[in-house]
């Protein structure tokens, strides 16, 4: 490329086998360096946390790592060879005495991060490294593979109780509202709600899966207590779970 300084050219083999060299054996983090298209490319593989940034300043390029980097100070230099002529290692930065004046280019992707190095005039493109690819989406529950619990239910003088008989300790959430009383259960699991059915008014259900977690309605019309009810409703599910919790536990 016109107007390209020679360090960006030449020996881009041999700075990359001195760079793999000269990399201590116990180092956690690790640099490599390569001749790309008119400017010259530090890519960096990071063990652990880090936060890699860098500045010029009269001569001087700063990288820094928001932490102390596990690098020798020896295989950044190898692996820009003319271009970076000698370092030094200050706390979580690292300071190189550069040969030429550039331009800066830095991207970082998780634990990969690269620290582009480009002559003043030019004006290409230095590119990003790719995104991580998107994790895999949850596999689908299939309701039909899930085991299923059998609601038993029992109408009292002043209440009904729901009995949902767990093999294990589940968390439960209860939703009380006007005239219902919604429940969430934190595992996937199928409810046979057919019990509900069979009770005589005012109550009466809706159920399904939602996600990894079911809810399953009882509702009570406003006629026979609205809030009143729910909050009941509320504390007697509350007490009943909390017992069969108990009974387990001996």
């Amino acid at each position: 490329m016109k107007g390209e300084h020679p360090v960006f050219r030449r020996g881009f083999g041999l700075g990359l086998v001195m760079a793999l060299c000269a990399m201590p054996a116990l180092a956690a983090d690790r640099v490599s360096g390569s001749a790309e298209s008119g400017y010259r490319r530090l890519s960096f593989s990071l063990d652990g946390a880090a936060k890699i940034s860098a500045t010029t300043t009269e001569g001087v390029l700063a990288i820094s790592f928001g932490r102390a980097p596990t690098l020798d100070v020896a295989a950044i230099v190898a692996a820009a060879p003319g271009l970076i002529t000698s370092g030094r290692a200050d706390a979580g930065t690292l300071r190189f005495a550069i040969s030429q004046p550039v331009k800066l280019h830095v991207n970082q992707q998780g634990n990969s991060a690269v620290v582009d190095l480009a002559p003043l005039n030019f004006n290409g493109a230095m590119p990003d490294l790719p995104p991580p690819p998107k994790p895999a989406p949850p596999k689908p529950v299939d309701p039909a593979a899930l085991p299923e619990i059998k609601l038993r239910a029992g109408n009292y003088n002043n209440f009904t109780r729901l009995v949902f008989d767990w093999k294990s300790d589940v968390p439960y959430t209860v939703f009380p509202g006007a005239g219902k009383i919604g429940l969430r259960f934190g595992a996937p699991i199928r409810f046979d709600l057919s019990i509900i059915g069979k009770l005589p008014p005012p109550f009466r259900d809706r159920g399904g899966l939602i996600n990894t977690s079911l809810f399953a309605d009882v509702r009570t019309p406003p006629c026979v207590g609205g809030r009143r009810r729910s909050r009941l409703v509320k504390s007697r599910l509350e007490s009943v779970l909390r017992d069969q919790r108990k009974r387990r536990r001996r």
